[in-house]
């Protein structure tokens, strides 16, 4: 390109960004970027570009919005502007060209269809400029031949157009009276053949003009000037297209006009290809469509498969991992005995190792999730001190026993943001974990967290003095399943997830995350992301969580063990609540009786929803805990058919649904059937016991 061509980019998905950057920049485009419509208008206030792409889905200011700020101003009305978008209605594509955009492009899409888009609009809107420059021109010679008659002459012999003088009016309306030499280059006729030629006889053809003869020769009367389009025919019979200004003059004081002819035959055959091309581009954008349609029910598709996947993983994952942990919890607790200590040490190992797997079990459901886009935020009001305290607790024990220093430091104006608490801590608690997991003994890890009002933002910043990351590895760190370490005698353990679910998370935040590390000195992970209208000074009642986040750990773990004597248990039966049992996973179903029966319950069984049902009925339990995949009649119907009893003590039964389904939506679902609470597998035994214990004490 002999030209310079800006294109400036306005998306603020930072892939999609990078994507057309580059192809763009592939073709010699030069290209400006902004990741919001407030920092695009911003822009354009220094820089006007050639040509715009704009998205429309992004926050605060959407695209429509920003095509009407641009559309505004006149400095840049004229830039054509495409909407790149993944909004596929029609409605949303009339909106678009209805708020002044030349050309709507849907997401997904392909970079030859991209660029000859691009292409076509800037040749349109190079064509345009021209087409104004020699109008302008034209507008000129005008006004300077009626303003000054002694240039007239040399005006009229030296343009580059025909000019004719022509009569008008009476009989002899039309004939030529004087032309200049560009009219006989344009004709192919002497002066001398063309003065005694009539211009609408001899050399217009009836039916191309765009107004009549009459209606120009009434608007010359009056004064005004007529522009219009003919063709013409040349001497040898070759037709000609002309953009033709005619405008009232005096010539040898008589009525006449000065007839101005451009030839515009070749621009006419290149906006008839361009429209050609525009008809072939509407036809293939239909076929596009059509295919794309298709490809989306197909991925469509691919996403409820999955989802299914995700939810039945869940399940199939959680379901025997509970029992794991529910046995070594009952053992610890000696519920079937006492141990020695090499057993209870051996006890606690599984149980650690249980836990450790239900870590990484969670990351890659969590992961899995984000990426599905079945994860949204839920925004509360977050106290800066109370988030960055609660998430160094969760690694300080183990930050104490390699002896590593942990500090912090707030630098803030301001007390209180607005996020997603739970996926802030999250974010926090996984980039602790890395700095605690590479950093040597003896050495120091730490929490920043800073406020730039100027720029409303919040940044979080997790440091540490550990092992480093070298140049080549740091593009590999929040890739999912990609660990640096990865040879198979690696050091540090783990699924290589958390960076990527960090990274993920951060997204949802419409944040960003940078890191800056020395191989052999440390790294600093940099969370940012926007305080928006949320942060204030002052203090409120600070939201920790709702009870559907309430973390079992903090139940008391150091109450008395249970000893299973024989004298404890033979309490008096009619003391002692009923609990109904629907589960249909033995191993699960065995840990939590012999769990309830130590802990001085009654205990039912039952092995499908159906039998859940009957035995409700017949033996009116004070509580049920009912599994929700289950043979016969799944746990959902269980609940709805005892809620739905005429039986009032039936349908009044608590019910705590605990389940291994773990994917949004499924708490509410068990909610919404009838259960009065919702604990997913794998719960913590003595969790489950206060969370009955609760239940019954708010029915009693």
């Amino acid at each position: 390109m002999s030209k310079k061509i800006y294109i400036l980019i306005i998306d603020d998905n930072q892939s999609s960004l990078f994507l057309v950057r580059s192809m763009l920049e592939d073709e010699g485009y030069n290209t400006l970027t902004a990741n919001s419509g407030e920092l695009a208008l911003a822009s354009l206030e220094d820089n006007i570009p050639d040509l715009i792409l704009l998205d429309i889905m992004m926050p605060r200011m959407d695209g429509f919005e920003v095509c009407k700020h641009i559309k505004q101003k006149e400095n840049l009305v004229e830039i054509p502007l495409i909407f790149l978008t993944a909004l596929t209605k029609v409605d949303d594509k009339l909106k678009g060209f209805q708020l002044g955009a030349v050309d709507y492009i849907s997401k997904p899409f392909q970079k030859e269809e991209l660029i000859a888009r691009i292409k076509t609009h800037l040749a349109l809107r190079e064509n345009e400029i021209e087409l104004r420059k020699k109008n302008k021109e034209l507008v000129l010679v005008k006004e300077k031949a009626i303003e000054n008659e002694k240039r007239f002459k040399q005006l009229f012999n030296n343009l580059g157009d025909a000019v004719y003088v022509v009569r008008f009016g009476g009989e002899n309306r039309g004939r030529i009276l004087e032309v200049n030499p560009e009219a006989t280059r344009q004709t192919g006729y002497t002066r001398s053949e063309l003065l005694q030629m009539n211009i609408i006889k001899d050399l217009f053809i009836p039916g191309s003009e765009e107004i009549s003869t009459d209606k120009w020769e009434e608007k010359l009367r009056k004064g005004e000037t007529v522009t219009t389009l003919e063709m013409k025919r040349k001497k040898d019979g070759t037709e000609y297209w002309t953009e033709v200004t005619v405008t009232p003059i005096e010539f040898k004081g008589k009525e006449a006009s000065l007839s101005i002819n451009h030839d515009f035959t070749e621009r006419k055959k290149a906006e008839e290809e361009l429209l050609k091309h525009r008809n072939n581009l509407e036809e293939l954008v239909k076929k596009r469509t059509v295919e794309l349609n298709f490809t989306n029910a197909k991925l469509e598709k691919a996403a409820g498969m999955k989802d299914e996947f995700l939810a039945n993983m869940s399940h199939e994952l959680r379901t025997p991992l509970n029992a794991i942990l529910g046995l070594s919890e009952a053992l610890q607790e000696k519920i079937y005995g006492n141990l020695n200590p090499k057993q209870t040490e051996k006890i606690q190992h599984i149980d650690e190792s249980g836990r450790h797997l239900l870590g990484l079990i969670n990351e890659i459901l969590d992961l899995s999730k984000v990426e599905a886009g079945k994860i949204g935020l839920e925004y509360v009001e977050i106290s800066i001190e109370e988030l960055s305290q609660s998430s160094l607790r969760f690694i300080k024990q183990i930050a104490f026993k390699k002896k590593i220093k942990v500090s912090s430091s707030i630098s803030s104006t301001i007390e209180i943001f607005r996020a997603d608490e739970k996926r802030m801590k999250q974010i926090l608690v996984n980039l602790l974990s890395n700095a605690v997991k590479f950093t040597p003994d003896g050495e120091q890890i730490g929490l920043d967290v800073n406020v730039n009002e100027k720029t409303q933002t919040i940044s979080f910043i997790v440091w540490d003095t550990g092992i480093g990351i070298s140049k080549q590895n740091l593009d590999k760190l929040f890739q999912p399943f990609v660990q640096i370490d990865s040879v198979l005698s690696r050091q540090y353990e783990g699924t290589g997830l958390g960076l990527a679910l960090v990274n993920n998370l951060t997204n949802l935040h419409n944040g960003s995350i940078t890191v800056d590390s020395k191989e052999g000195k440390g790294s600093r992970f940099n969370v940012t992301i926007p305080l928006m209208e949320n942060g204030y000074k002052g203090t409120i009642p600070i939201i920790i969580g709702s009870p559907r986040d309430e973390d079992e750990s903090k139940i008391n773990m150091n109450e008395p063990d249970v000893l299973i004597a024989k004298k404890n248990v033979q309490a008096k039966k009619e003391n002692q609540k009923l609990i109904l049992i629907a589960e249909d996973n033995k191993p699960h179903l065995t840990t939590i009786k012999d769990y309830l029966e130590a802990k001085q319950f009654r205990v039912a069984v039952a092995r499908n929803g159906k039998e859940a049902v009957e035995k409700a009925h017949e033996i009116i339990p004070a509580l049920v805990l009912m599994d929700i995949q289950m043979p016969k009649m799944d746990g959902l119907e269980a609940i709805k058919e005892i809620r739905a009893s005429s039986n009032a003590d039936v349908s009044g039964i608590p019910i705590i649904a605990v389940t291994a389904l773990a994917m949004p939506g499924d708490r509410e679902k068990c909610i919404n059937a009838g259960a009065n609470n919702y604990l997913k597998k794998p719960v913590g035994l003595k969790f489950l016991v206060k969370t009955i214990n609760d239940l019954l004490e708010n029915k009693g």
